[in-house]
């Protein structure tokens, strides 16, 4: 029987990661991040398979579950200008949105979104902060763009854990990759690797706690520092 492969993306993580591992080409930013999707999955897939020497690694792949919360979507009044915004139609959210449709429409992927919460109120950009403290800036110079909205995901995390949970307990995969860093999912990686089901992490090329590193089976970054050959860029896009 062909091994099951389920690999389980933190969008939030994923997209913080990206630039510095795959900068943004300066066309279309959500096929940009689809296409480095596909090359993350093709990775781990590749990787695998040294173990099981498959003719197609990607008959391995059960699902991928690519998890991120919906775009806030009410409106503010910015804090310099008090001009009116509406976060859902940001630059910010329209390229969400676009990404998100783009996963909706391929193969064996699934989308789980969570939603946003807005918290407190307008926070000072730490590197604009930083200027004012060390008198390199006056508070008259501050425009609107060195503020941020405070924001936090919820029921994300929540999902991660729930589907792996459900794998694992079901028997419905042999591997697990999470592409995450947080500790927070060390209860899980316990449970599946007690129910035979081997974990592994991908950090995207980033440190791991300690506490987490012990309950996993492996730690590898599926997508590569540089950029995909010509012939291997069309061989992924013809996944989609």
């Amino acid at each position: 029987m062909t091994p099951q492969v389920a690999i389980l993306i933190d969008g939030g993580y994923f997209l913080k990661r990206l630039p510095s591992i795959r900068p943004y080409d300066g066309n279309d930013r959500a096929k940009h991040a689809l296409h480095c999707l596909n090359s993350l999955v093709n990775g781990h897939l590749e990787k695998l398979n040294k173990t099981y020497c498959l003719e197609n690694y990607w008959a391995m792949l059960y699902r991928v579950f690519y998890y991120d919360a919906h775009p806030f979507q009410e409106n503010a009044r910015l804090p310099i200008s008090n001009k009116n915004i509406n976060f859902g139609s940001t630059p910010q959210a329209e390229f969400r949105q676009k990404l998100f449709s783009g996963i909706r429409n391929k193969r064996k992927f699934a989308l789980r979104l969570g939603h946003v919460l807005r918290e407190g109120k307008w926070q000072l950009h730490p590197n604009s902060l930083r200027a004012l403290l060390q008198q390199e800036r006056d508070v008259a110079d501050l425009t609107d763009d060195d503020f941020r909205m405070d924001f936090r995901q919820k029921g994300v995390d929540m999902r991660i854990g729930m589907d792996i949970t459900s794998l694992a307990l079901k028997q419905q995969v042999d591997t697990i990759v999470l592409v995450s860093g947080d500790s927070d999912f060390i209860a899980v990686a316990k449970l599946a690797r007690r129910e035979g089901v081997e974990f592994v992490l991908d950090p995207m090329w980033w440190g791991v706690p300690a506490d987490l590193l012990e309950h996993i089976d492996g730690k590898w970054s599926g997508l590569r520092h540089h950029k995909h050959d010509a012939e291997e860029d069309e061989q992924l896009e013809n996944l989609d």
